[in-house]
């Protein structure tokens, strides 16, 4: 959702990207005014926030999509693998929940580290199983490659001057 604003605007459409920012701005602030008020509860405000934001990715992908003629099956494509690795997450730490007891600073930092791990094996499993479409992890591996290169290069520089 970020992304879509300076998108409309570089395609000479700031007012529907303005239209967008400001309709989910009102939307938002005004039901977590509701919840708050109503449940002085962060989490529930936590979760309003994400429902909010889900809610609003059909009319940003339909806004996109006007001007810019991408068909929605090209937008399937594109996000079924980060869906479902997402979810694949989420459920990872929800199980590491159920099956640790402790709370804290460590199970932070647990529920973290295996989060993320559990995103970036799957969304590159997923791709791997997907035939290895061009898309961001093609472009994610794509970059680590070159940064070892470098590394490697420098390494091999501070050795010679050695």
């Amino acid at each position: 959702l970020s992304g879509t604003p300076t998108l409309l605007d570089v395609l000479g459409k700031p007012f529907m990207g303005a239209h967008i920012q400001w309709s989910r701005f009102i939307v938002f602030t005004t039901v977590i005014f509701v919840v708050a008020d109503t449940l002085h509860n962060v989490m529930a405000v936590v979760e309003t926030r994400l429902i909010v934001s889900a809610l609003f990715i059909p009319s940003v992908v339909f806004a996109v999509r006007k001007v810019t003629s991408v068909p929605m099956r090209d937008y399937f494509g594109a996000m079924w693998r980060p869906f479902t690795a997402a979810g694949i997450m989420a459920l990872t730490i929800w199980s590491l929940n159920l099956a640790l007891p402790f709370h804290g600073a460590l199970r932070l930092v647990l529920d973290v580290a295996a989060g993320a791990a559990a995103y970036i094996v799957s969304v590159m499993g997923l791709w791997l199983l997907s035939g290895r479409p061009r898309s961001a992890e093609q472009d994610i591996l794509t970059l680590l490659r070159h940064a070892s290169a470098r590394m490697a290069a420098l390494r091999l520089s501070a050795q010679a001057a050695d």
